[in-house]
């Protein structure tokens, strides 16, 4: 089984980064997908590259296909 997710935005590249990675825009998608008690576990930027490692908890029982 294959997803393609695809989301157009009318905004900048680096606009979009900036706002991908706030404190504001990842909470209100965590309350959006229905997370609770999110965890920053660690966040890194190496540069060229960011990492972000986040537990987080489903408010509902996930699909067992999932």
């Amino acid at each position: 089984m294959n997803f393609v997710f695809a989301h157009d935005f009318d905004i900048d590249v680096e606009g979009f980064w900036k706002m991908f990675f706030s404190d504001e825009y990842e909470q209100a998608l965590w309350k959006h997908l229905k997370m609770r008690n999110p965890t920053i576990l660690e966040r890194k930027d190496e540069g060229s590259v960011y990492r972000r490692s986040v537990r987080l908890e489903p408010e509902m029982e996930v699909p067992p296909w999932a």
